[in-house]
């Protein structure tokens, strides 16, 4: 994290384009060192406990999800019958997450949460990992809250209507490059690091951009103030409204 902050200072001072795509990429280097070192804890062969939770179909119409982890590596996307679907690793069995659900109005209320609001202390050995399978054909509106570490969310795999992320400290990668067959409205904000948005190529796409002391990098998007549109933009019958702000760390915009 010191070598995050270190780069970042040459952004106290005004930068060219070009200084702020070096930026970028020195970023995105320091921040994988924290995500290497998650996935380091993942792979580490020392005792750990397991658990698995299964939410079945029910008569719902759609899905509100709320998704609280402190610390670790979250992975989210598709590919289950189920409503959900999700396997758990963690070295304190106190950091086994709550899965809580109900009907509300037709409506199927879930929440995935830590246990414990109480900060996670990681060392060499710990191990914190969600990894989180939904049902691709119910329209679903998803919260996820990731303190520190690495998130990885497919919502391209899924039926999303409104997603909204919040970060504190590491990488996330968000994969919205889907041709959505309705408006999809996104929220981002991140602390400290580094979050890359892969965006569809052919579809249509409005990002709003505030950053604090950090770069974004908006690769072939075309660029007016803080907002950036591909070239799909009023030209698709339905709109990938994303709108994100960060504190210290860069963004990387790309289409794929």
């Amino acid at each position: 994290m010191k070598r995050i902050l270190l780069i970042l200072l040459p952004l106290l001072v005004a930068c060219t384009p070009e200084e702020e795509r070096q930026i970028a990429d020195d970023i995105t280097d320091a921040v994988q060192e924290i995500e290497d070192a998650f996935n380091e804890a993942n792979n580490d062969s020392a005792k750990c406990y397991k658990a698995y939770k299964t939410i079945g179909m029910t008569d719902i119409n759609d899905a509100e999800i709320e998704i609280k982890m402190n610390a670790g590596v979250l992975q989210i996307g598709g590919d289950t019958d189920d409503l959900m679907y999700g396997g758990f690793a963690f070295s304190d069995p106190f950091w086994e997450p709550n899965v809580k659900f109900k009907i509300l109005d037709q409506t199927g209320v879930l929440q995935v949460k830590q246990p414990s609001q109480e900060d996670i202390n990681f060392n060499n050995h710990d191990r914190n990992v969600w990894n989180l399978r939904f049902n691709e054909a119910i329209p679903i509106e998803m919260t996820i809250f990731l303190g520190a570490g690495a998130g990885t969310v497919y919502a391209r795999d899924l039926d999303i209507t409104f997603l909204k992320i919040t970060t504190g400290a590491g990488k996330t990668d968000i994969y919205l490059n889907n041709n959505w067959r309705h408006d999809v409205y996104v929220k981002i904000t991140g602390g400290v690091g580094l979050t890359n948005v892969y965006l569809p190529e052919r579809q249509g796409v409005l990002v709003k951009a505030k950053k604090g002391i950090g770069v974004v990098n908006y690769g072939s998007l075309n660029k007016s103030g803080n907002t950036y549109t591909n070239s799909a933009y009023e030209t698709t019958d339905h709109l990938l409204k994303v709108e994100i702000s960060t504190g210290l760390g860069a963004i990387n915009l790309k289409t794929i």
